[in-house]
């Protein structure tokens, strides 16, 4: 259900997480960076994955830039571009701010051309005050509100994280989930040498069983 990530600087997505990803998120993905004090960023529809990987690419050969990549799994909303992930609003003192989210949230929208996300950026986050994301009782109401999503707001001072504890760490990289491939923490092992794994469980053979007939009198 979506996958954000973000990298700081120094190591490169690996290609096979970009891979698996492209798989299981692939309705829409979306870059954001910053560059002359400024963040960029820009959407790729669900055709233009090679589009988003020459700019991953790109970008993960400026070794000292930091950068978020976003893969899309569509709950609201068609798969399109518009509403590939980051959403971005303005900011009166911070300047441009975009938004990128793993989840669900719980909020009414019009699903024939909105999505949970751009209308809780719309609605909510575009409405707050500004540096909301610095006031630690506005992260814990919003925190409340999209409960157990991920939401990753890039400024053009900082990166911010909601729900970071739930975030997953892997080579120098940080996750919103488990991102598959050879970074999953769900990699299947070797048991050790001796260990014989049990046998599968037995589906019983209903031809043999003998059909059990009450006695007379408990009819």
């Amino acid at each position: 259900m979506c996958l954000i990530i973000l990298r700081v600087g120094g190591s490169n997505v690996p290609n096979d997480v970009i891979e698996v990803n492209r798989r299981k998120n692939p309705d829409g993905f979306g870059l954001a960076w910053r560059s002359g004090g400024k963040v960029h960023s820009v959407k790729f529809g669900p055709k233009d994955f090679d589009a988003f990987k020459k700019k991953l690419k790109e970008l993960d050969r400026q070794a000292g830039i930091e950068y978020t990549a976003h893969f899309r799994m569509a709950t609201h909303g068609p798969a399109c571009e518009d509403l590939s992930h980051p959403f971005t609003y303005e900011d009166k003192e911070h300047g441009t701010i975009a938004v990128f989210h793993n989840g669900i949230i719980n909020i009414d929208t019009d699903r024939k051309t909105e999505s949970d996300t751009s209308t809780f950026v719309k609605q909510v986050l575009s409405k707050m005050g500004s540096g909301w994301w610095k006031n630690s009782a506005y992260r814990f109401l919003v925190e409340q509100a999209i409960g157990y999503s991920r939401l990753l707001i890039m400024t053009p001072t900082e990166t911010i994280r909601l729900n970071e504890n739930a975030w997953v760490k892997s080579g120098g990289i940080m996750y919103s989930t488990d991102p598959g491939g050879s970074h999953s923490k769900y990699q299947s092992y070797a048991l050790p040498k001796g260990i014989v794994p049990p046998a599968p469980f037995a589906v019983p053979n209903t031809k043999s069983v003998v059909k059990y007939t009450p006695p007379k009198e408990w009819l």
